[in-house]
Parts: C-alpha cells; structure tokens; sequence
C-alpha cells in the first residue's frame, strides 16, 4: 500500500471516531460516567438520548418537604418515607439498627426513637445513631423531645402521664446521663394527649393535655407545673397535636367532625386558645409524635394542613438515601422495581396520596378512607457536617 493511501485510510478512521454519534458509547462506560457525575445532574445526562436514559437511575430530591416515615410492620426497623411532594413512598435501605424502635419524634434531622431501655437519636440521611442506654425500666412513655444540639449537646425529656394527680418524668443531660422515673404532682388534674409530643417554646417542654390544657417542665430547674390557663379547648377533639412555630404556640384538632381539621393558637397575654383562619403561605405538617410548620413548599401545599394518614396505595420504590452538596436525595436500586402499578391503578378513583385539608376552602381529602400508621411521624431530612460531630459513646 502506497503511502497516501495508507495516510487516507488513517484520517478516514480518524473522521469515523469523532463522527459516532453519542449514543453509541458502551452502556459500561456511561455507568462509570454516570457514577462519578454529581447527583443533580442526573436528569440532564438522561435527557441526552435513548441509550443514556436507559442506563440512568431517576433520583428523587428528599428534602423538597417533610417525609412522613414510618414502619410498615412493628419491629422490622425497615423505614418508609412517603414524600407528599412526590406522592411516592420510598422504602429505603439503610445501615442503621432500627429493629424493635417505636418512633416518638424528630428534630433538625434527627429521629428520636426508643427501645427497651434506651433512646435512640438517629440521622437516617448521614447514617448516624446514638444510643442513650440506661433508662431502669421498660417504659412506655407519652411523649419524647429534646432541646439543644444533637446528638451530645442535647437534653432528651420523656413523660409517662397516666393519671390525672401525677406524671413521671425522665431526663438526660450531657453532664449526668438519666435521671428516671420523677414523679411530680399536678398542681390541676392532668393527662397528656396521647398522640402529642411535647413542643419545645421558650427553652421549656410543653405538653398538651386532653382537655387542652398545658403543662410546661422547666430542665434548668428540673421543675413540673400545670397552668391554670388555658383549662380547656372549646371541644373535646378526638386527636390533638402540640406545634411550637415563630415563637408561638399552635395545636391541631383531627378527628371525624366538621370541619375534621381545626388549628388553634395560643394567646399567651389572656392564655385562651384562639381560632387559626389562615396559615398565609406556610403549610402545617400535623401527626402523632410531632408536627412542622413549614415554608417555600410547593404552591399547591400552601395554607393547607397534611395529617399523616395516607389513602390508598401510593406507588413504592426501593431506594437509598444519599447526599450531595448539603441536599439529600432517593436513588433507587438498580434491581428495584416501582410497585406494579399500584399508584396508576387507583389514581382514577382513589388519588393516592396524604389526607389533606385547606383552610381557605375548608376541604378535606379522603380522612375517613385513609390509613393510619400508628409508629409514623412527620421528618424533615437535614444533612449533618461530619467534621462537626465527634462520637463520645
């Protein structure tokens, strides 16, 4: 072969490479690419052809609004996290030891849960626990918060309120661990609604009472006091639910009358409950364990209260939870597959999703054919800076 030829057939090949369209490139090479690329930009890399989006994982954003996470069955420790935003619920993978835990709340990203003897402080996004081992009985309590810092700077409050002369409250500080099982007198009768955690307002834990009174413990001067006011809501509801929001205190009515969904917020000046109309642009996360006031959530979630009660089957994907640049996302598995068509099916009839209810239109959504979770809680996912933490067990 002459050497013009051989020159030709060189820039031939050489005009051949760089014309091959991108879809041509090995699906083993777009999976090293697509491992390496920055979860956000996901979306943008499938949306370049056919054989790139076959190779794609969709990823889910987390934490564009609360989760509702819950177990499906007692004592698997298995989380689910329906994201209303998404109507989609996640059952998501995870390392952390949560067999056996019943969900009492959360706070700034972090889980409070308990098992026989011990709370547990978990971070399901960063994949951290903390135990707090120690407590001398196997309780069952009311309700459980903390204040301060997770998970060493931090006081964890549980009460168990049985009877209306006394409650029995157990404590732990960073500096002496637990001190359990206090009893302290009512100074009024006194049981704590049973699906109300306490709410943290002015450095205090406050718990709501059935009949919509208040009793407030003071951790600096490890005191229990029942007020006078306010001695009661204008009704008895059927559940009510304690929310600490701006500086104010906000409780949440839930049950099958009309309107099923009530919010009341707290004069503290005259100490009366006082009708909630409006929520402006915030959205109230209402549930047993805790709620959350929100903002710059999705329009249509504005002025509404979301009770954590779902309807129908929404659709389930297997996934993990990872982060990324301060944000929290779901990938799913790769040999995970959606539920066959479970969200599709009843969209027509049933609409999938969270119980719902509007203010301004004073609508609710399917409460009386939802399901209730009794181990669920309301969770906004938080991203926890590794370098700050330093585990002192």
């Amino acid at each position: 072969m002459s050497t013009n030829s051989s020159n030709y057939s060189k820039r031939s090949s050489t005009y051949s490479m760089e014309d091959r369209p991108w879809s041509d490139l090995p699906s083993e090479l777009l999976q090293v690419i697509l491992s390496r690329l920055p979860l956000p930009y996901h979306p943008s890399f499938s949306a370049v052809c056919k054989s790139w989006r076959d190779v794609t994982f969709r990823v889910y954003p987390a934490d564009i609004s609360p989760l509702l996470v819950y177990f499906k069955r007692w004592g698997d420790g298995i989380l689910h996290c329906y994201s209303p935003s998404l109507n989609k619920s996640f059952r998501v993978s995870s390392p952390l030891d949560l067999s056996e835990c019943e969900l009492y709340s959360s706070k700034d990203g972090w889980l409070v849960l308990y098992r026989e003897h011990e709370v547990i402080l978990a971070n399901p996004v960063a994949s951290l626990m903390r135990n707090f081992p120690g407590l001398p009985f196997l309780n069952s309590f009311s309700g459980i918060a903390f204040s301060g810092r997770p998970p060493h700077k931090c006081t964890i409050f549980a009460i168990d309120s049985m009877f209306t002369s006394s409650v029995e409250i157990s404590i732990w500080r960073p500096s002496r661990g637990w001190v359990s099982n206090i009893r302290y007198g009512n100074d009024y009768p006194f049981v704590a609604a049973p699906y109300s955690s306490p709410a943290v307002h002015n450095g205090r834990f406050y718990c709501l009472g059935v009949e919509g009174n208040l009793g407030v413990f003071n951790p600096k001067r490890a005191t229990w006091k029942v007020l006078a006011s306010p001695k009661s809501f204008a009704y008895k509801p059927e559940e009510s639910y304690l929310v600490e929001s701006k500086g104010k205190l906000l409780a949440v009515h839930v049950g099958n009358h009309n309107p099923p969904v009530r919010v009341v917020s707290l004069n503290e000046a005259e100490m009366v409950w006082e009708r909630v109309i409006t929520l402006s642009s915030a959205t109230l996360f209402a549930g047993p364990g805790v709620s959350l006031v929100t903002t710059n959530r999705p329009k249509r979630m504005k002025n509404k209260v979301l009770v954590s009660r779902l309807i129908g089957k929404p659709e389930t994907i297997e996934a993990e939870i990872r982060r990324f640049e301060g944000r929290a996302f779901f990938v799913p598995k790769q040999s995970s597959q959606q539920t066959p068509g479970e969200g599709r099916k009843q969209e027509a009839t049933e609409k999938p999703g969270v119980c719902c209810y509007s203010l301004r239109a004073l609508k609710s959504s399917g409460y009386r054919d939802s399901i209730w979770y009794p181990c669920s809680i309301w969770y906004e996912p938080r991203t926890v800076m590794m370098s700050k933490l330093r585990f002192k067990m």
